[in-house]
This record gives structure tokens, sequence and C-alpha cells, in this order.
């Protein structure tokens, strides 16, 4: 009888294991999307109106709803607030082949790196995360994270 307790207290730590490791490598992304010439009269309007807006804003990774809208100055456009689960990415990223863009230490890091994640990873908010490594001769790579 000990046993089958046993085995349930493991099978319990194993499932929330699993659990806090998916939340801490998932993060609820959340952005304004305009919606252009909507009219959106009221809050049952803009949840038809921006769930649609919402999907179509990325096919790939489909955003929804969060009912939270607001109406512009010109009364025909609206921005809807879009949310999706994005998961934890790390990358390291280097210079453009033919740049020299060697790192001699973390004062040049500290400098580069955070200019070479956007620049290199655009559109997707990366941060430096501080690590970098020296990739061959006259080049280096910076680590970014993003969502």
């Amino acid at each position: 009888m000990e046993l089958i307790y046993v085995l349930i207290f493991i099978v319990v730590l194993y499932i929330i294991y699993i659990n806090i490791e998916t939340l801490q490598n998932t993060k609820n992304i959340k952005i304004d999307v305009p919606c252009k010439n909507c009219n959106i009269w009221n809050h049952v309007d803009a949840k038809t109106k921006c769930n649609s807006v919402c999907q179509k804003f990325d096919i790939d990774k489909p955003y929804t709803f969060t009912g939270k809208w607001e109406q512009k100055s010109d009364k025909n456009d609206s921005n809807c607030e879009c949310s999706r689960i994005s998961k934890y990415n790390k990358n390291y990223v280097g210079c453009a082949l033919g740049k020299n863009c060697f790192l001699w230490n973390n004062s040049d890091a500290k400098t580069i790196c955070p200019k070479m994640c956007n620049q290199y990873l655009p559109n997707k908010n990366a941060e430096w995360t501080g690590n970098w490594k020296s990739t061959s001769i006259n080049s280096s790579a910076c680590e970014c994270q993003y969502y």
C-alpha cells in the first residue's frame, strides 16, 4: 500500500515539473492590432470584428482577441488587443559573411551584441542574453533570446 502512495507521489511531482518547465519556456505575447474602417459600435461588435482581425494578423501563428479594444479619434478606426502563447527561443547570431566583427572582451560584447540581436533577428524583439563566443579568427557570435 505504501508503494502505491510513493508511486502516486512520484507521478505528481513529475507532472508538476513538466508543467513548470513548460510555463518557463512560454510567454503570453500581447499586441495592439489596428482595425481600419471597422466601425466598432460596442463590445459585442468588437468581439466579432477583433476576433477576425487578430486571426488574420499572423496566419502562421494565430492570435486571439483578449476582449480589450479602443476606438481611435477617427470613429471608423480601432485597436484590438490580440495575444498568443509563444515559445522561448535562443540563437547565436553573428556578422554577415565578409564583415569583421570580432569581439575582444565583454565590453565589446555589451556594445555590439544588443545591436546584432535586433539586426539579425528583426521583428522578434530579441534581447542579448549576456553570452557570446568566438566563431573564427575574425568573427564572433552573440546569444539572443526571443519569444
